[in-house]
C-alpha cells in the first residue's frame, strides 16, 4: 500500500516502465503475426519446407484452385445484393468448397485435365473445319 508521495512516485515510475515494455512485446508480437501472414512470407516458408517441387507445385495449384473457385462461389451467391443471410452463406459455400477441393485434389486435378483437353481439343476442331 502507498503511503506517502514517494512512494506513489515510484509505483507511477514502474507502472510507465512495465507499459513501456509491454508496448514494446505487443509491437513485437503484432510484428511476428504480420509477417506469418505476409503471402511472399507463406510462399517463401512453403518453398523452404518442400521435399519436392513437384508436390509443391501440385499443392499450391490445388490450393490456388481451391481458393479461386470458393472466391467465384462466393461472389456468385451473394451476388450484388447485400442481404447477411447470403453473405453467410457466401462464405459457408467458400469454406466448404476450398475444404472439398483440398481434401479431393486429386479427383479435381483429373476432372481439371479433361475440361482442359475438352475446351483444347474443341479449338483444334473449329480451327481446322474454319
Amino acid at each position: 500500500m502507498i503511503s506517502n508521495a514517494v512512494e506513489l512516485k515510484d509505483a507511477i515510475q514502474k507502472l510507465e516502465s512495465d507499459r513501456i515494455v509491454q508496448v514494446y512485446l505487443l509491437r513485437q508480437e503484432f510484428e511476428h503475426a504480420y509477417e506469418s501472414i505476409n503471402p511472399l512470407s507463406l510462399i517463401r516458408d512453403n518453398l523452404d519446407d518442400s521435399p519436392s517441387s513437384k508436390f509443391l507445385g501440385n499443392n499450391m495449384i490445388s490450393t490456388s484452385v481451391g481458393l479461386a473457385t470458393g472466391f467465384l462461389i462466393k461472389k456468385w451467391i451473394i451476388g450484388k445484393s447485400e442481404n447477411q443471410f447470403r453473405a453467410i452463406l457466401g462464405s459457408a459455400a467458400q469454406i466448404g468448397v476450398i475444404n472439398v477441393i483440398a481434401q479431393y485434389h486429386s479427383a479435381v486435378e483429373v476432372v481439371g485435365r479433361t475440361l482442359l483437353q475438352l475446351f483444347l481439343h474443341k479449338d483444334k476442331k473449329t480451327d481446322v473445319a474454319v
